[in-house]
């Protein structure tokens, strides 16, 4: 007996103990629930800052447009410099009271500089009053825009009484069709929803009511486990007893999250009506709110701007509920179907590089879920140049104009199939995106052709074929390739590439064959150091795309995208170390926790030597090969290029990089029409424009010739070394103990060239 006395008065205490518990935890969610409600705070904004600019001694304010700067960060010009956000340009002294900064690094601490000026370049950056001597000093970044906050994340508050009748019923129908009779959460339609899955053997039907919708959307993680959804069930509940079913119903159709285009989220039924049909609430037909109630259980997947049909397959759906529900009539219905959906135009966006902001949205939804972004309210620092990217944009937009200006047949009325184009600035000693324009006009269309558009690069792959040759060590450019027509035998018949023109050189050294992009020399070359070389290569330098192992690889018939393609170029531009491209540096939560840092992380994939060699090959290019024309279009700084041109001429690429950036230019059609125009005709000039206009003000000095090069005087056309009598003399760069030993045997020299040569020596033309 007292042992089942002793057992009952454990179960007691347990009981109660567990009772009070209940009651405690209740109590908790009771009170957080009503500090929710009452508040009534939707969201808190997440801002997206760019980088901070550095300016360093040597700087021309002009090119660096610092008064720019300076006046998008919101300082403001006065007589007296005294606080912070105050500054005063003269031609001598340039000061300037900076902001305080919370960086995620720490708080940087307003103070005041100056910049002493000769001719506009900045010669000495002191510390004022004191004139310490500093050696640089940094702008705080530049507000891009909100992100997923008052901008990024759009809603319109609208009243129960302002939501038409029919999409009420469209919404409770097909979420929640009980909502008016259970108390927070439905075991009938728990019940019904567990059958309907058992039966399918597959999960079809959700048992949570919109009460439950609510308490997830507004309290709960996106993680899923049986507490979470014990704490769904219980907010349910105390929401229920709390507020009224009106209440919880307008709450939830404000709060909801009803799709995405581009990086704005948008959320509640009223802002849906505007971004999906351009209407208020009130003037939705029963068809526009029948898709709007279908979007709800996956704005993603039905979205109408995403697939029309599956769009109009789910507003069907909930049609079909509401006539079963007899919500409807049956000629309502009819109607309803054969309504065609109209959508409103594209999203109207006040940030500024909203397709980079894009990039920063899908880089960031990898580590967090989406929801959660909405209510954290972070610090977003990426790697924009602000200056850079506005620049870019400007020269993507009056640069396709221009083409379209100088050649009509470019121009087409539908203002989505017209001319398109890319812009991507990287920095390649850390990966930095400086700049990144994903298309003509974003309001007309959010695709973004840098990451998102594969194109065929054609001869811009071309140098990963002569990078293979080099590292192995077995060619040198002075090493001779036959150009000549060429036939290779597959498996389902022949291939035979031709040169452009159909001109043929016959023996040429290696730069001969990429500065005149010569493709059947290419080609050969890759047949030699074999294609599964060149793919391992090519991977290793960037390209993440799948590529096979076909012949016409090497003249660049694989489709990759503009960023791949870039990423390449920084890695041989960065002496063969690989960065990945970095956009987001850091994000930083409410508190200043750092949530997230991305370090520059370089990998050696290639020597540096052989990096170097395809550097200088590519400045030879730049001189008197096809991309000749920037030097004809006056540009003086140093620099490294290549042209592309796809077949039929579909695809206009331009890369060159100097030693501070690598910009990728593409034009062409998404419908691949074709340009009837060359990389050198269509992007090349946007390439110049651009450089031109985003000058660092440094005073660039030449790639840097790393250990184990040297420079010997070979004649051209033979790669021999150089006599006398050889007429067109060049200075070509070798990796150390791969120079050529023998002389031109071809031009033959006389005794006084000779003696000439021997006494005074003769300087090949060096690029």
């Amino acid at each position: 007996m007292r042992k089942g006395f002793k057992r009952k008065d454990i179960v007691r205490w347990c009981l109660l103990i567990l009772l009070l518990g209940v009651i405690s935890y209740s109590t908790y969610l009771h009170r957080v629930i009503i500090q929710r409600f009452e508040g009534r705070v939707w969201d808190i904004p997440s801002q997206v800052y760019s980088n901070a600019f550095v300016i360093f001694p040597e700087m021309d304010v002009d090119k660096i447009k610092l008064l720019d700067r300076l006046k998008r960060l919101n300082y403001r010009v006065v007589e007296e410099v005294n606080s912070p956000g105050d500054f005063n340009f003269s031609p001598y002294l340039v000061e300037i009271f900076l902001h305080n900064f919370e960086y995620p690094e720490g708080r940087f601490k307003e103070f005041k500089i100056g910049l002493q000026l000769k001719n506009k370049v900045i010669y000495r950056i002191i510390k004022l009053p004191s004139y310490e001597l500093l050696p640089s000093v940094r702008l705080e970044p530049e507000l891009i825009g909100s992100f997923y906050g008052k901008q990024r994340e759009e809603r319109k508050i609208v009243s129960l009484y302002e939501i038409p009748p029919y999409l009420l019923d469209a919404i409770i129908t097909i979420e929640d069709k009980r909502f008016y009779q259970h108390h927070g959460i439905d075991l009938r339609g728990i019940a019904r929803a567990v059958l309907t899955n058992l039966r399918e053997r597959k999960l079809i039907q959700g048992g949570s009511t919109i009460t439950q919708q609510l308490a997830k959307n507004l309290f709960l993680s996106s993680k899923r486990n049986p507490f979470r959804k014990i704490k769904e069930v219980m907010m349910a509940l105390l929401m229920e007893t709390t507020y009224s079913k009106k209440d919880i119903l307008e709450t939830y159709l404000n709060e909801i999250y009803l799709g995405q285009r581009g990086s704005i989220s948008i959320c509640g039924v009223g802002k849906a009506a505007e971004f999906y049909f351009g209407k208020k609430i009130n003037e939705l037909s029963l068809s526009e709110a029948a898709l709007i109630a279908g979007l709800i259980k996956n704005p993603g997947r039905y979205s109408p701007y995403r697939d029309i049909r599956e769009a109009v397959n789910r507003r069907n759906f909930a049609l079909t509920r509401m006539r079963e529900a007899r919500k409807i009539s049956e000629e309502e219905y009819e109607s309803a179907l054969k309504e065609k959906i109209i959508l409103a135009e594209g999203v109207q966006t006040e940030n500024n590089a909203p397709y980079f902001l894009d990039f920063v949205a899908h880089k960031l939804e990898e580590k967090y879920p989406l929801k959660a972004l909405i209510l954290k309210g972070l610090k977003i620092f990426t790697t924009l140049d602000m200056e850079m990217q506005l620049e870019a944009e400007r020269t993507l937009k009056e640069g396709l104009k221009y083409l379209e200006n100088s050649y009509p047949y470019l121009r087409c009325k539908d203002k989505g199939e017209e001319l398109q184009g890319t812009l991507v600035a990287i920095n390649q000693h850390a990966g930095y995106i400086k700049a990144m324009v994903g298309g003509r006009d974003y309001k007309v269309s959010q695709f973004n052709r840098v990451w998102q558009a594969s194109r065929q690069p054609s001869s811009l792959f071309k140098p990963i074929v002569y990078l293979t040759a080099l590292e192995r060590g077995e060619y040198t450019l002075a090493s001779i390739i036959e150009d000549s027509p060429l036939t290779i035998k597959l498996k389902n018949g022949e291939w035979s590439p031709q040169n452009y023109g159909g001109k043929y050189y016959g023996k040429v050294t290696l730069r001969i064959a990429l500065e005149k992009s010569l493709n059947t020399a290419t080609v050969r070359l890759s047949q030699k150091v074999g294609i599964s070389s060149v793919i391992e290569l090519a991977h290793s330098l960037g390209m993440d795309t799948p590529l096979p192992e076909v012949p016409s690889l090497a003249l660049g018939s694989v489709e990759v995208t503009p960023l791949e393609i870039t990423q390449v170029y920084a890695t041989v531009a960065n002496g063969g170390v690989r960065h990945k491209p970095i956009a987001v540096k850091a994000v930083v939560d409410r508190s200043g926790k750092i949530l997230l840092q991305d370090e520059p992380k370089g990998k050696r994939v290639l020597s540096e030597q052989a990096a170097y060699l395809i550097t200088y090959l590519l400045k030879g290019v730049v001189k008197e090969g096809t991309a000749s024309n920037l030097r004809k279009m006056d540009f003086k700084e140093p620099a490294a290029a290549k042209t592309g041109t796809s077949s039929n001429y579909k695809d206009a690429w331009f890369i060159g990089y100097t030693p501070d950036v690598v910009v990728c230019v593409w034009v062409g059609f998404d419908h691949n029409k074709s340009l009837n125009l060359s990389g050198s005709q269509a992007s090349l000039p946007l390439w110049v424009k651009f450089m031109e206009n985003v000058n660092s003000g440094n005073l660039l000095q030449d790639f840097a010739v790393p250990q184990g090069i040297i420079f010997k005087e070979i004649d051209k056309d033979t790669g021999k070394l150089a006599t006398g009598a050889c007429p067109d003399v060049i200075y070509e760069a070798f990796i150390r103990g791969t120079e050529p030993k023998e002389f031109c045997s071809v031009h033959k020299e006389n005794l006084i060239q000779w003696i000439i040569r021997e006494i005074f020596g003769r300087k090949g033309e060096r690029y």
